[in-house]
């Protein structure tokens, strides 16, 4: 063999191997006393990029989940409020049907009862002004949605969470047609012949009831009517009758647009009906027309609801005025003619503006943008319950009741009940909200979570059984490298021996 004194090869070959084995053992001892694989990015750069982006993703999952909780906090907070208000308004119903039994009731009493009515409208406003969750107050009216409607015959109903607040200048509402009824008219009138003779028979088919009349011997036309009224009546149909001026028979629905409908048969053709003994379905109604923000909306009889996907989605607005027939005209007042010399259509019947606020409370929910939800929490106070309902006592709110008359006692449990419905919509709504969107969040949060803490490490964490194996490997290495790097430098001692031989 050669053996040469300037360069010892073997020696550096036993080095670098040493070297290579020591690095490796550094960063097994590294990710066995750290638990972590990933210890600096060179460690593994794509690994590194995409557990660093789960571990932002786990702690925004952990963030949306103590959000969905404190939402929960909240609407339980407001639930058990508005729970109070329940049994507040059952109360106050108890008094009123006491109230209402006059017979036996004297002045005193009834002033008892008022002055407890009094009472618990003060308590019910309390607890509107003064429920809250931190500083935030929940049912004073201040995280709900309002909105008023200006124009002829246009009224505001109701805004959605997701209808955001009107500009300046509101949501222009242009109504082009309105909603009409189901009607029937008859062709003619009663004859001389039919009336004296009697027994022409009308029957009306609505909703799955039905009702029939026969006429009587000398029977006008006014009696025909009120006789059918009152058969309506009786029998809960949703029916109007009446007759022209020239003594025609007509029925309408009594709800708008182009759903309802009723049939009717007559024995005697021409006085509702075209042919006698033959079911006539009533002329379909329609529904109103118009547009809301400049965009065409979806009519429902009277109700005009603002498109999906506008800025003024789920905004509706209801049309009460009549129909107005005026086709469109110039500046000079003359009519505007079509391609084919014809009155162009009519004009917008009635032009207004709808302006909505939406202070409705937003959460964010999940852990990405625009991951929120929202829910708004209306006005409990006695003076916005019940409002504007029609009642003979002349009470414009809950807060007005006045229980000392008979008349004031019914009044006040019809908008007792209003007022009931108004409150356990708003707790269903509450429910709803936290069982199916939050609390349904909080579980998929939690799954998610869980599921992206295994994936981040599978990326991340040591394996430690297999890293302890390796150390096992590389603490042997390091002893045989170390032992090989002496046999190496021992080589070049050989040539020691040549030179003492000589």
């Amino acid at each position: 063999m050669g053996l040469k004194i300037n360069h010892n090869v073997a020696a550096m070959n036993s080095w670098r191997n040493l070297k290579a084995t020591d690095e490796a053992m550094n960063k097994t001892l590294e990710r066995l006393s750290s638990g972590s694989k990933l210890n600096r990015a060179s460690d593994g750069p794509a690994n590194m990029v995409i557990a660093e982006q789960m571990r932002s993703q786990v702690a925004s999952l952990e963030q949306a989940t103590s959000n969905s909780e404190l939402a929960v906090s909240l609407v339980q907070t407001a639930e058990s409020s508005l729970n109070e208000v329940n049994n507040i308004l059952i109360r106050m119903r108890q008094l009123s049907l006491h109230a209402a039994n006059e017979g036996v009731n004297d002045d005193k009493m009834l002033a008892a009862d008022q002055a407890e009515v009094d009472n618990l409208l003060q308590t019910l406003d309390g607890i509107a002004n003064q429920a809250q969750f931190g500083t935030r107050s929940l049912l004073d009216g201040s995280n709900g949605i309002s909105g008023v409607a200006v124009g002829e015959g246009i009224r505001f109903v109701k805004a959605e969470t997701e209808t955001e607040s009107s500009p300046a200048d509101g949501y222009e509402v242009d109504v082009t047609s309105a909603s009409t009824r189901a009607r029937l008219e008859g062709s003619r009138p009663l004859s001389e012949e039919e009336t004296n003779s009697g027994g022409v028979q009308f029957t009306l088919h609505e909703g799955g009831r039905s009702l029939t009349y026969y006429s009587k011997v000398g029977e006008t036309m006014e009696s025909i009517v009120n006789n059918l009224e009152q058969l309506i009546k009786q029998n809960n149909m949703s029916m109007e009758v009446g007759s022209t001026e020239d003594g025609r028979l007509w029925a309408e629905h009594t709800e708008y647009g182009s759903e309802p409908s009723f049939g009717a048969v007559t024995s005697v053709e021409g006085l509702l009906t075209e042919q006698a003994n033959t079911l006539a379905e009533s002329v379909q109604g329609t529904d109103v027309q118009g547009t809301i923000g400049g965009e065409l909306a979806h009519g429902d009889g009277r109700f005009l609801s603002a498109a999906q996907g506008t800025k003024a989605e789920g905004l509706v607005i209801e049309y009460v005025g009549g129909v107005k027939t005026q086709p469109k005209t110039d500046d000079q007042g003359n009519p505007v003619l079509d391609a084919n010399g014809q009155p162009a259509e009519p004009m917008d019947i009635s032009e207004g503006a709808a302006y909505v606020t939406n202070n409705s409370l937003t959460f964010q929910v999940g852990p990405a943008q625009a991951q929120s939800a929202r829910i708004d929490l209306p006005n409990m106070n006695s003076h916005t319950l019940s409002r504007d309902m029609d009642n003979d006592s002349g009470f414009s709110s809950l807060g007005d009741v006045d229980i000392t008359t008979f008349q004031g006692a019914q009044d006040a449990m019809t908008l007792i009940d209003q007022a009931l419905h108004e409150v356990t919509s708003v707790r269903g709504n509450l429910g709803a909200f936290q069982k199916n969107t939050l609390e349904t969040n909080l579980s998929n949060l939690r799954y998610a979570k869980e599921n992206m803490t295994a994936a981040e490490s599978e990326i991340r964490d040591t394996d430690m059984a297999e890293e302890m194996s390796k150390f096992t490997r590389q603490q042997i290495l390091l002893s045989s490298g170390m032992a090989m790097l002496g046999q190496a430098n021992q080589t070049p001692k050989a040539v020691l021996s040549l030179l003492n031989a000589q």
